[in-house]
């Protein structure tokens, strides 16, 4: 399975979470406004007043999928301008992903920086390897061409480009799937497209 979409820089902050000193920065960072957060696997209420339909619950794959879309969109959101207490940490992430991701944003606050991304960032082959009950893994490519900046400044501090091949883990918690993890398998400096499945 391959998905991919276009969207504002989320990753330099996804870089440095799995990447501790490659990619454009070596802290968390994101940028301009992404699609809204919402908790994985849950649908919006069908509207009854004048049909009798009704939505099916989505199967373990899509929620696992919803769930790293969360993960993604929450970094984006939560890093410009960085709020370590942005509520997407909670309803996306959990354990070392959480950890790493709220150190991050806070770190950039304290920093007074954030990323900039004008063309967008890409993520594709995006794979699940594994389901279960209560875990999974999901492999996804990501290019990081996002650029740190100085908040107040706007001055370019780190404008690296690389692709970025990761290992996502979740775990579910009553129902509902959120990021654990993300390992980096491979990283390819001044590579600005990720390679195909």
């Amino acid at each position: 399975m391959v998905r991919s979409f276009r969207s504002p820089a989320l990753v330099a902050l996804a870089c440095s979470l799995v990447f501790v000193t490659a990619c454009g920065s070596d802290e968390p960072d994101t940028a301009t406004p992404a699609p809204p957060v919402v908790a994985p696997g849950t649908t919006p209420s069908p509207d009854t007043s004048s049909t009798s339909t009704t939505t099916s619950p989505p199967t373990d794959e899509q929620a696992v999928l919803a769930a790293v879309d969360c993960y993604w969109a929450t970094l984006l959101v939560a890093n410009d301008p960085p709020n370590p207490d942005h509520p997407g940490y909670q309803a996306c992430f959990t354990g070392d992903a959480r950890a790493r991701a709220i150190a991050g944003s806070e770190k950039y606050l304290r920093d007074g920086q954030r990323v900039r991304n004008v063309d967008g960032y890409a993520r594709s082959n995006t794979t699940i390897i594994a389901v279960s009950d209560n875990a999974a893994v999901v492999a996804e490519c990501f290019v990081d061409d996002g650029i740190v900046e100085v908040a107040a400044t706007g001055a370019v501090v780190n404008s690296e480009t690389a692709s970025v091949e990761v290992e996502i883990d979740l775990g579910a918690d009553e129902g509902t799937w959120r990021v654990a993890k993300v390992r980096g398998i491979r990283e390819r400096l001044g590579a600005n497209v990720c390679p195909d499945a």
